[in-house]
């Protein structure tokens, strides 16, 4: 679609040749393409910028393929992987795909079965996101309109970051202050403030986030009208005791 960002792919392996060739080819075909020589190196890029897809060796050095598989589904915002290798086996294809990879390919990979994988594991991660996140995000306008359970500040605060990493892409924490008291939840690598709600010392609410999106600037006014629904929503709740 025309004026739709580009897919942003890292791709990670310690063959330089197979890298350059990849990262051609994918940036010929409209895709913002970071590559890495290990592990290590492609952590440090999750950690500095969004990535959408990361494609990945199994073999690599400092820190291997399914190392960096298992830290990626760990981290608060999903990334889609793909792997490739000239090592496979049976056994290695399925401890990929249990840690969320969505295709195992054998080099030497076809670059148009390639690049069908990345937008493959991209749908498929998006369909997963939004599952969950329609059952999440029930309890959130629940608890928004009242007409939910009472939460306490820290249940809330971790739904609202639920919905602000999907919308920004990126980790995410909100922090309320209620009188003397404040409460964060989130990402304790979040130190950019986007949004500030409310009035101190009274109730205010705050959205920290992480290298977001840079596509996601129109989320803020949602995630704005979701902090005065919450923060409305708290100030009509007692204290905690």
């Amino acid at each position: 679609m025309d004026g739709a960002a580009p897919i942003r792919v890292l791709v990670v392996d310690d063959e330089e040749s197979i890298v350059e060739l990849v990262a051609e080819y994918l940036a010929a075909r409209g895709m913002a393409v970071t590559t890495a020589g290990d592990g290590e190196r492609a952590l440090a890029v999750l950690e500095s910028q969004p990535i959408d897809v990361v494609l990945t060796d199994l073999r690599l050095p400092v820190r291997g393929g399914m190392s960096l598989l298992e830290l990626i589904v760990e981290r608060p915002v999903p990334v889609a992987t793909v792997v490739m290798t000239g090592y496979g086996t049976i056994e290695t294809a399925t401890q990929a795909l249990k840690l969320g990879a969505s295709d195992y390919l054998l080099k030497p990979v076809r670059l148009r079965e390639l690049h069908e994988a990345l937008h493959k594991a991209l749908r498929d991660q998006r369909r997963a996101q939004e599952r969950e996140r329609a059952v999440r995000r029930v309890p959130l306008y629940q608890a928004l309109l009242g007409v939910g359970p009472t939460l306490a500040d820290d249940e809330l605060l971790a739904l609202l970051r639920d919905e602000a990493e999907h919308l920004l892409g990126c980790g995410c924490a909100w922090g309320l202050a209620r009188g003397p008291e404040q409460v964060r939840v989130g990402d304790d690598r979040a130190q950019e403030l986007l949004l500030e709600v409310g009035q101190a010392p009274g109730l205010r609410l705050e959205l920290w986030a992480g290298a977001r999106r840079s596509d996601a600037a129109g989320a803020l006014t949602d995630l704005e009208r979701l902090a005065r629904a919450a923060i409305s929503r708290v100030g009509q709740s007692a204290p905690p005791g």
